[in-house]
């Protein structure tokens, strides 16, 4: 996600592995394919990739490891790592601990303290109400460099 050229990191793991050997890759979470509900449309891009490609990552990146595997030569199996949605409680304590980083990719965003507010109040209620639905897949891939 955060390599300036991706296809460069998969060729150079390709070529340092052995013939028959394995390499794997994996992007947890993967904020391109972020499932929300409800939603918020001025917030919701900003947590599904949106602040990271501000800072210079590719939040769609797990969908381009079958295709970065295969030009690398590799014999190539993807899937999607993660298929459980937390319930609304995991979610809220996650959100309370890690408060302070959705708050400053809000600012950055330069969303207002009254928009923060509101948006946080409407979050917080709705996990609270058990209707918040978050789900971030995992995508992998996992090749084998074939024989010399």
């Amino acid at each position: 996600m955060w390599a300036d050229d991706p296809q460069t990191v998969v060729n150079e793991m390709t070529r340092v592995t052995k013939p028959t050997g394995k390499i794997l890759a994996s992007l947890k979470p993967y904020y391109g394919g972020k499932s929300h509900w409800p939603d918020n449309q001025k917030v919701d891009p900003l947590f599904a990739g949106e602040a990271i490609r501000k800072k210079g990552g590719d939040p769609h990146i797990g969908r381009k490891l079958r295709s970065l595997f295969i030009t690398a030569g590799l014999d190539t199996i993807i899937g999607i790592g993660n298929n459980r949605i937390w319930s609304c409680e995991e979610d809220k304590q996650y959100y309370l601990h890690s408060r302070d980083f959705y708050i400053k990719i809000l600012k950055d965003a330069d969303l207002t303290e009254k928009e923060i507010d509101q948006w946080e109040y409407e979050f917080l209620k709705s996990l609270d109400e058990g209707i918040q639905l978050n789900f971030f897949p995992q995508f992998y891939a996992i090749g084998t460099k074939t024989k010399l």
